[in-house]
């Protein structure tokens, strides 16, 4: 595996974890930018702030 290619895959496992772009989450999951927007959407909404009670 070369530095490129090695550079990708990490950015496309920080994309899956919600740590990248739109087009990068797409990428990295397969899942259309639409859909990933609506599910980053939802996820915001019902994920507690940081230092916020429960």
């Amino acid at each position: 595996m070369t530095d490129v290619e090695l550079d990708e895959q990490v950015r496309l496992v920080f994309a899956c974890a919600g740590q990248g772009d739109i087009a990068a989450i797409a990428k990295a999951t397969g899942v259309k930018p639409a859909l990933v927007e609506k599910i980053l959407t939802a996820w915001r909404k019902s994920t507690p702030k940081p230092g916020a009670n429960p």
